[in-house]
């Protein structure tokens, strides 16, 4: 699975063994960062993925605007208080985004780093799952990873479609994915997580708001 990804990304040869190394010690790191988007105390986990995504959309302006990593990262900064360290924030299209812009600095060890944590954090989104039934569906803490999984598990596979259900209480996202061939398979995603965090939440602002 790893070296599926890291061809995906563009890894060149002699930086995958300490890619593989860092993926293997920043995982518990990148399970950890997911979990405190559903467990954050005063934001719902769409919340937190509305903001991370803004900030993503602007790290590609500036990288296409031929900004520099220390400038990206700067402007990154207002996220600190929101899920910890920059370097650890839980998306992973923003550390896709910040290992091509080390690339084109020639910045081999922030590549490597930045290539690693994304990969940790897909590690993290579907490890001892398979996604085939609602009992090993892959437990995401934003949709965002739902998405990833087929740009970067399954990225030869078309989404035909996509329906949420509650099943047994907890709220699935069942996508249907098409392969090249024609062959059709369901794809389960947990998202309870996210729906008990939004919960959480609301309930805390409605208590709040009755001066309870």
């Amino acid at each position: 699975m790893l070296s599926l990804l890291a061809a995906g990304v563009c890894l060149v040869a002699h930086a995958q063994t300490e890619v593989d190394r860092l993926v293997s010690t920043l995982l518990p790191t990148a399970r950890e960062a997911r979990l405190a988007v559903v467990n954050h105390p005063t934001l719902a986990a769409m919340e937190i993925e509305y903001q991370l995504r803004e900030a993503l959309g602007k790290v590609k302006l500036a990288i296409d605007a031929r900004e520099d990593m220390a400038s990206v990262k700067a402007g990154l900064a207002p996220l600190e208080g929101l899920v910890g360290r920059v370097k650890e924030v839980p998306l992973i299209e923003i550390h896709l985004q910040l290992a091509q812009l080390a690339e084109r600095e020639q910045k081999q060890e922030e590549r490597n780093y930045h290539t690693a944590y994304a990969l940790a954090l897909f590690e993290a989104m579907v490890e001892g799952a398979d996604g085939r039934t609602e009992a090993t569906a892959y437990k995401v803490v934003m949709i965002s990873e739902e998405y990833d999984w087929f740009g970067f598990a399954q990225k030869s596979w078309a989404r035909k479609g996509r329906v949420a259900r509650d099943i047994g209480g907890r709220m699935f996202d069942i996508w249907t994915a098409v392969s090249p061939s024609g062959q059709e398979r369901k794809v389960y995603f947990d998202a309870g997580a996210m729906g008990e965090s939004l919960n959480r939440v609301f309930s805390a602002r409605m208590a709040a708001g009755d001066g309870k």
